[in-house]
């Protein structure tokens, strides 16, 4: 039920034109997918995906648009924000989704997330997006389940980053 790629070249094309700015684009991915699906299954990798959709969707605000960008990524959007704002919205959200017991197959499934923020420039969106995907591996790279942010560095739980 997200927007795909497809959405997002022309939600870009009419943002460019529009010049406005004031956006956060966040690139978020679901850590250790991969084991997931390994352990537990497709389904249980596909129940994953949705959950993680509808949190968002419950967790985000309406004027925030959500893309499913591929695989185990999403693109967060958040209009109207600075990018320290931007940092304290989705680590809200990583804090939700870790805390969320997945049930699939009768089986109890923990998942984290690693999230990446920059600015969105609406003169080189292609660039925001590339800062937010360098801050995303940076947290990846610091240890997972954090935001990651050039200006704020990272907000993660205690227990994952000593």
């Amino acid at each position: 039920g997200l927007f795909n790629r497809r959405f997002a070249g022309e939600f870009f094309r009419n943002l460019e034109k529009s010049g406005k700015d004031g956006w956060c684009v966040g690139m978020m991915d679901i850590d250790d997918f991969k084991l997931v699906n390994d352990l537990y299954g497709h389904s249980a990798g596909d129940a994953v995906l949705i959950l993680i959709a509808d949190t968002m969707r419950e967790t985000l605000r309406k004027t925030d648009v959500l893309i499913r960008w591929g695989g185990e990524e999403f693109l967060l959007l958040l209009a109207d924000v600075h990018p320290e704002t931007a940092v304290t919205i989705l680590d809200k959200l990583r804090e939700t989704i870790s805390s969320t017991k997945i049930i699939a197959d009768g089986k109890a499934i923990s998942v984290t997330v690693t999230i990446g923020v920059a600015r969105l420039a609406c003169r080189d969106i292609h660039a925001s997006i590339g800062i937010s995907d360098e801050m995303l591996y940076e947290g990846k790279k610091r240890g997972k389940n954090m935001v990651f942010s050039m200006s704020c560095g990272a907000r993660a739980e205690q227990e994952t980053n000593p």
